[in-house]
């Protein structure tokens, strides 16, 4: 598998407890993807602006799966993503694969909630 990697990274950090969680959710996105997407490509894009961050996981294989009784990653993922106030989404990519993406918003900004498969955001608004 050939893996496009593209940083954009601001010299200022993330707390490092957001770093670790961001980074254990791109381990597995990988993890997966190398597992079982059977394709050929893999994208890996990580823009950090703090209090903004933005990790993308994209292939060009088989499409999302649903998670695996014998398996945890995805629910494991979505857990990590809920710590930090990040919005995990795990979906299709436009021309075939998967696309695994957690994006940080500032705490003062997003509340997180569960909505379905994938964890939202409601924006404060005044």
């Amino acid at each position: 598998m050939t893996v496009h990697l593209s940083l954009e990274e601001s010299p200022r950090r993330l707390r490092l407890d957001v770093e670790t969680e961001l980074l254990r959710i791109g381990q597995e996105a990988v993890t997966n993807a190398r597992k079982h997407s059977q394709g050929e490509n893999m994208w890996v894009t990580c823009r950090v602006e703090p209090p903004f961050a933005e990790l993308r996981i994209e292939d060009d294989g088989v499409g999302a799966v649903g998670p695996r009784q014998d398996h945890y990653g995805l629910h494991i993922m979505k857990e990590r993503a809920a710590r930090i106030n990040a919005v995990l989404t795990i979906g299709e990519r436009v021309g075939g694969g998967t696309v695994v993406s957690a994006v940080l918003l500032p705490a003062e900004t997003a509340a997180p909630t569960l909505n379905g498969d994938t964890h939202g955001i409601h924006r404060f608004v005044g």
